[in-house]
């Protein structure tokens, strides 16, 4: 019974605290995107490592894995391709992982 406090006091709060993790996460990948657009290259990668970190303390593999996805392509875009790739492959892992929990978990 001691137990239970905890996991419904979670179960209650995880949706509000997942929708402002998103909120958040969705306002560094804009800012990212736009200072990219105005090539402000060394704000845009801190807008993006920003959103890649807050992926990564709320635990949003979706969020960790688009994040990478997007800053690769913009290491693409400026013919950063070493590094592109390795973004890409964490991305691409990530994806994979997660792909194989829901294969697990519809069986």
């Amino acid at each position: 019974m001691r137990f239970l406090v905890p996991v419904i006091f979670l179960m209650t709060m995880c949706p509000a605290f997942a929708v402002e993790t998103d909120v958040l996460w969705q306002q560094y990948i804009q800012e990212a995107e736009r200072a990219f657009e105005q090539k402000d290259y060394l704000q845009a990668r801190r807008w993006f490592s920003a959103s890649l970190a807050e992926a990564e303390k709320c635990r949003q593999d979706v969020q960790l894995a688009q994040s990478l996805e997007r800053l690769a392509e913009k290491y693409a875009a400026r013919n950063r391709c070493k590094v592109a790739q390795a973004l890409h492959r964490q991305a691409v892992k990530i994806f994979a992982k997660r792909h194989l929990l829901c294969k697990v978990a519809w069986n």
